[in-house]
């Protein structure tokens, strides 16, 4: 009879546990909006749903026009980017080509330079040839 006894009370004790626990996760259930209270009413009507609804539609939508605003700032920066790279890139071909139309003009003059040097050196050749000849009898030298 003791152990019954004793058997009946750990039962009771273990139910009440349970009942404590069944009430607590109950108030959870409430306190979230997925049950009704005791009294029968709701804590979160679906006009508090629907306003969180919208409040988080609201935040969500503000998330991706930012987004679509730095996406857009990206793309701007990056085509920026790119059309300078382009400037500078035929900047430096015209510079390219002005380098090579001054090394071809130097060369162009370097070689009349030339030219002009070796046709002064004949005429001085010639001019001395001339007054070798003069002095060993040859022709005058020219005035």
């Amino acid at each position: 009879l003791a152990a019954a006894e004793h058997a009946e009370a750990g039962h009771a004790s273990l139910v009440s546990a349970l009942r404590a626990e069944a009430a607590e996760l109950r108030g959870h259930l409430v306190d979230a909006g997925l049950l009704p209270g005791p009294d029968g009413t709701w804590k979160r009507s679906a006009a508090d749903d629907l306003s969180e609804l919208r409040r988080v539609h609201a935040e969500l939508l503000a998330a991706h026009q930012a987004l679509r605003s730095q996406s857009a700032e990206a793309a701007q920066l990056s085509d920026f980017a790119t059309l300078e790279r382009e400037e500078l890139v035929a900047q430096m071909h015209e510079e390219l080509l002005k380098a090579k139309a001054r090394e071809a003009a130097l060369r162009e003059e370097l070689q009349q330079r030339a030219h002009m040097d070796a046709a002064t050196i004949d005429a001085l050749r010639g001019q001395l040839a001339d007054a070798e000849a003069g002095g060993r009898g040859g022709a005058p030298p020219p005035a």
